[in-house]
């Protein structure tokens, strides 16, 4: 056998380390003995260099416990092989068992090297774990507020079988007489349902008045959601008829926060609008259906019912099929769906188009609206938290990305040490399983913080989240959101695991072993490559993330900058009720104590100091609107069908100077316009404009669809008040006197908003007006209180909520793409440090150095630039539904997400270009 070879010594560290490799087989210093010297050499050249005697005692550190580590399981191995060539083969079993104790302990040997690894490399660990808990952390977060909202099922058994039954424009919801015929005659619904929501005052309790929001509910209503009581009973057949006792439903939410979680309190009465209805059951806590107050929320969101009341139809004198104010719920019966139901419902709303013509409009569809439950209640939040889990996502990808540049630029400071072990027997396939060894270390570690993480973004995505979100209360980390976390942090780490393995799956051992320091090898250079290719790929996931956010930014401006129709700086609201009077007092007299309680507010309210102007109003700006029949200039349609529809306000004389609604033409509503003077009324431009066309309203007349309704004349028009959401057209709006609603208006409304503007903050001036409503009657609810900026706000919440949370994710993506161009910038530069030296001992100025490099890094931002902007517009025309007055080729957004990609990839490319010009050529040199 060939003699170890000797090679010439350059100091006493190579004798030693020769003296080391004794301990290995000699087959194997046969093989494999100059590598490991001209190896060892190199590393101790690069440790002195870097770290001076500190390093080169590492270095004999991590060498000894190497060689005592592998040297006598190489020897074991050498005497295994001889003996096994000497005995027969073992039997099938035995193998077995030999191969799987072999794989165990191949199995801990390889974790044991990757945390030996970790430990020496501890920063590049840290940064690692850290990038990914980053990416892992903000997708348990988003997808946790996904499961709730979206992917929980409802609270209801079988949920899937539920649907909600509305009909389309103009008529929007349902009347007593087609819920019947739908009840009696339809047999895709195996139980059908209708409720309709309204405010009540609720007292008593020695706690502050309230105002609620209820659900009055026909019968078999819990029958089709299947829910039953926490405590009590539902309602009984006789309790649902029109001659029922008056009982109540409590919700676990107003039972706990009024009754203080009060068990004696089924049996017992409650006072509303004053009557005393006897409570006999609680609900669960996480049952608020319906929504009542205009929110689409479902159980355990803000805005559900606070208490159920029978809604009790009197089948032999129903109102008829003009007055639609019900909503509709149904369970699919067995074997039916959507389409089906849909088809048969709509053969029933032609045979009521044939059968009442004079109630449904000739010229428009009667058609019905059959949609899932879950749709109907959460269908409105599913674009933004799909765009949410999308940016989330390219994060994490971002995120992944920077992670397999970190390894890749490990694995190449590593290549002739994995070189060693291929030369020392070591297989391809072992090797690509230490490689994933490391990555699995790398994603538990990510993905542990990143739970702790998650937790903690929970509890902030909550406490920013609008109010409205369906489903906020069910928001937290449960076993669905860990398992994905799981499977994402696997999919993770095999993603970026691969990057090392694939890079370096070429290599040549015996050129790597061989390789000099001065030039790059193919290994090298094909590392290179795939950082860079790993670069370009990112920057594309982050102009595509930093449009999207540009894009919902310049739609929430563009909604913030909209014109309103009035002026919400300096206006306080609150909503305030009377309380109501016995059944027994005459309409009269309740129509003069509700008129006579709000001219004394709005006089008292006036005297408050701060206070410019003060109105009151039925309803408010953005809290939407519905349409009521009317008859315009004389002429009474034929039927409802032909009717127009408006939405009917009843203010009091002040409100459009308070508000600030400007005069068209004619005159704005006076003091003057009092019960037993002419009848009046002010019409918005759009009602003009629908309803008068070219010709001028003022002076035409038009009344609520009744016999009995009198004629009001239209003395003014103001301008549009978007009264349906900022997105939503402005609907036709007629404005009638609060002192003549109860006649031009078919009743006074009790529940009226104060809207006060004042010279300063308008919160300052809330607890003088709260003790003027006290001091004429301690009874009266106050609700609602808050500015109308606030109100605006809450208008748009959910889309403020989700850009903000989009264009955080942004600029972590923009982030994770700078940290990625810095680091494959400054591999490069330490790899080109021999080329740069070179270039600057002929002469290169550093200015022409730092140019080269910026080059490279630019021309990199560019190819990828370019793939994200195809990118963004593919995505964008998905999200068009979300936008706002913005095309989904809007240059600006564009164009800022691509120069701010270019300004950090820039400055991640000087700052490696100017270290490696401060560098002296010729220490360059010398240590090449």
């Amino acid at each position: 056998m060939q003699e170890y070879p000797r090679l010439r010594t350059r100091n006493g560290h190579e004798r030693a380390f020769r003296l080391l490799l004794v301990l290995y087989p000699r087959r194997l210093r046969d093989e494999v003995g100059d590598a490991m010297v001209e190896f060892f050499r190199d590393r101790l050249v690069a440790e002195r260099g870097a770290r001076g005697a500190l390093g080169v005692v590492a270095l004999w550190g991590n060498t000894i416990n190497d060689t005592l580590t592998h040297a006598p399981l190489a020897r074991i191995d050498a005497v295994r092989r001889a003996i096994a060539r000497h005995l027969s083969p073992p039997p099938r079993a035995a193998q077995a068992a030999r191969r799987e104790d072999w794989m165990l302990s191949s199995i801990r040997q390889d974790i044991r090297i990757a945390l030996r690894t970790m430990r020496r490399t501890r920063a590049l660990s840290a940064l690692i774990i850290a990038t990914l808990a980053l990416g892992l952390g903000a997708n348990a977060a988003i997808f946790t507020v996904v499961n709730a909202v979206q992917l929980r099922p409802l609270p209801f058994p079988d949920p899937d079988r539920l649907v909600r039954v509305a009909m389309q424009a103009p008529y929007l919801q349902i009347s007593e007489g087609e819920f019947v015929d739908m009840r009696r005659d339809t047999k895709a619904l195996a139980s059908v349902a209708a409720y309709a929501g309204s405010s009540v005052s609720i007292t008593g309790r020695d706690v502050d008045p309230e105002r609620i929001q209820i659900a009055r509910v026909s019968e078999r209503f819990f029958e089709v959601l299947g829910v039953r009581t926490a405590r009590g009973r539902l309602f009984t057949t006789d309790e649902e008829r029109p001659s029922g006792g008056p009982v109540a439903v409590l919700s676990h939410a107003l039972w706990q926060r009024r009754y203080g979680g009060d068990r004696a309190i089924v049996g017992h009465t409650i006072s509303i609008n004053g009557q005393e209805l006897t409570v006999v059951g609680i609900m669960p806590p996480d049952f608020r259906y319906p929504s009542v107050d205009g929110n689409r929320t479902a159980s355990g969101a803000a805005g559900g019912a606070a208490l159920w009341v029978p809604l009790r139809l009197r089948y032999d004198s129903l109102w008829g099929r003009n007055n639609h104010y019900m909503q509709v719920i149904g369970r699919m019966a067995p074997g039916r769906d959507v389409a089906g139901v849909t088809a048969e419902l709509n053969a029933m709303a032609r045979g009521w188009r044939a059968q009442f013509r004079d109630i449904y409009a000739p010229t428009q569809p009667v058609t019905t609206s059959v949609v899932r439950l879950r749709d109907a209640l959460l269908g409105d939040t599913r674009p933004f938290l799909l765009s949410l889990l999308g940016a989330v996502t390219f994060v994490l990808l971002i995120a992944c990305v920077n992670v397999a540049n970190l390894l890749l630029v490990r694995a190449d400071a590593r290549r002739k040490e994995q070189a060693i072990r291929s030369a020392l027997g070591a297989s391809r396939a072992r090797l690509t399983r230490q490689a994933f060894a490391e990555s699995l270390l790398f994603v538990v570690a990510g993905g542990l913080l990143g739970i702790a993480l998650a937790e903690g973004g929970v509890r902030l995505l909550v406490a920013l989240a609008p109010s409205d979100l369906p489903r906020l209360a069910d928001v937290r980390i449960d076993g669905a959101v860990l398992l994905f976390t799981a499977l994402v942090s696997l999919g993770t780490g095999l993603a970026f695991g691969l990057a090392p393995v694939l890079a370096g799956g070429d290599a040549d051992t015996t050129e790597t072993l061989k390789e000099g320091g001065r030039t790059s090898t193919a290994a090298t250079r094909g590392a290179g490559r795939t950082r860079r290719r790993l670069v370009t790929a990112e920057i594309a996931l982050a102009v595509v993330t930093l449009s999207g956010a540009g894009l919902m930014t310049r739609s929430l401006l563009n909604m913030q900058r909209m014109s309103l129709g009035f002026e919400p700086a300096g206006l306080m609201t609150m909503t305030v009720t009377p309380p109501t009077p016995p059944a027994t007092t005459p309409i009269a007299a309740v129509t003069t104590s509700t008129l006579q309680f709000y001219d004394d507010v709005l006089t008292r309210v006036r005297r408050v100091p701060g206070v410019e102007s003060v109105a009151a109003s039925q309803r408010l700006p953005i809290d939407g609107y519905d349409g009521w029949s009317i008859a315009i200039n004389g002429a009474t349609p034929s039927g409802i069908g032909d009717a127009p529809v408006a939405t009917p306000d009843i203010v009091s004389p002040d409100y459009f100077r308070t508000m600030r609604i400007g005069l068209v033409k004619g005159r704005l509503l006076e003091v003057t316009d009092v019960l037993g003077a002419p009848l009046v009324v002010v019409i918005n431009e759009a009602m003009a404009r629908a309803q008068w066309g070219t010709r001028d309203p003022v002076g035409g007349t038009l009344r609520m669809f009744s016999d009995g309704s009198p004629w009001a004349t239209v003395v003014g028009v103001v301008r549009d008040v978007h009264a349906g959401g900022l997105t939503d057209d402005v609907p036709p709006m007629m404005y009638f006197p609060h002192a003549q609603s109860g006649t031009s208006a078919y009743y006074t409304p009790r529940p009226m908003s104060l809207v006060i503007r004042t010279a300063g903050d308008p919160r300052a001036i809330t607890a003088a007006v709260r003790r003027v409503v006290r001091d004429l009657d301690p009874a009266a609810p106050i609700s609602r209180e808050g500015t109308l900026d606030d109100l605006l706000a809450r208008s748009i919440g959910a889309r403020r909520f989700s850009t903000a949370l989009l264009l955080g994710f942004a600029m972590l993506a923009l982030l994770l793409a700078g940290i990625g161009i810095y680091g494959v910038v400054a591999a490069a530069v330490a790899q080109r440090s021999y080329e740069i030296g070179v270039r600057m001992a002929l002469g290169a100025k550093g200015g022409d150095v730092i140019t080269m490099i910026m080059r490279e890094g630019m021309r990199t931002a560019a190819v990828g630039s370019m793939a994200g902007l195809a990118g963004a517009l593919a995505s964008a025309s998905l999200l068009r539904s979300m936008f706002y007055e913005v095309s989904a080729w809007d240059p600006i957004s564009l164009g800022a997400a691509v120069s701010a990609l270019f300004a950090v990839v820039a400055m991640a490319s000087a700052i490696p270009a100017a270290r490696a010009t401060a560098v002296d050529p010729n220490r360059s040199l010398r240590a090449e």
